[in-house]
């Protein structure tokens, strides 16, 4: 294994499993890359990085898939988080914790939330969905990771029945179907 200081290594899903890099680092692993930090535009966001990524791999613009901190990760982190890949640690780092491309579930049908708390709309928060007690609103499926006010919670990127959409706690809510 080679060792290059400064990469972003990572792994590629699709909806049958785990896929072989188009450019694997390793021939051992034909299933892990990297690519040199320097080749990722700023601002590095989840977004970026997903975008040089996909483009690596010819996959399009990548729009059906989401960026995991690590394999080991159970959300996708949110196209506009800051990630910081100039330090050389944390994920991504390490052949051992590599990033992960995954697909989004695509529902057939939509999912349901009943909202557990009432949430007001605060103007500072404007990509919070306000909701009240009882509510149901509709999601994608995927919970995916915010930062609120320097505390990372899952999320689900949520919508109203009048068509509003915004972020809701995860903890907050309670899926129906």
């Amino acid at each position: 294994m080679h060792v290059c200081a400064f990469a972003v290594y990572y792994r590629v899903y699709r909806n049958i499993g785990i896929v072989a890099c188009k450019r694997p680092f390793d021939q051992g692993d034909p299933f892990l890359s990297r690519m040199n930090v320097n080749f990722i535009t700023p601002p590095h966001t989840a977004h970026t990085i997903k975008s040089c990524l996909c483009f690596a791999e010819q996959l399009a613009d990548g729009q059906d898939l989401q960026l995991f901190p690590d394999v080991y990760s159970d959300c996708g982190v949110d196209e506009d988080t800051p990630i910081s890949i100039l330090t050389g640690n944390g994920s991504g780092f390490t052949a051992e914790n590599p990033m992960a491309l995954v697909p989004y579930s695509k529902p057939t049908t939509g999912h349901r939330l009943k909202a557990k708390y009432n949430r007001p709309f605060y103007p500072s928060d404007p990509e919070w969905l306000s909701h009240s007690v009882g509510e149901i609103l509709t999601f994608d499926g995927v919970r995916r990771s915010k930062d609120y006010y320097g505390t990372k919670y899952n999320v689900y990127l949520a919508r109203k029945a009048s068509g509003q959409k915004g972020y809701v706690f995860a903890s907050w809510c309670e899926a129906i179907d």
